[in-house]
């Protein structure tokens, strides 16, 4: 793969990882993602 396909792939993954399972803040508090909201 080509490096800066890399350098923006990577990211994106990430952010996507955490709109759909959730992520904690800078207080340690967890934020349910879309994917846990609907399961739940």
């Amino acid at each position: 793969m080509d490096p800066e396909q890399k350098k923006i792939r990577c990211p994106l993954c990430l952010n996507l990882w955490h709109i759909l399972e959730g992520y904690y803040d800078a207080d340690d508090v967890w934020h349910a993602g879309d994917l846990e909201q609907q399961l739940n």
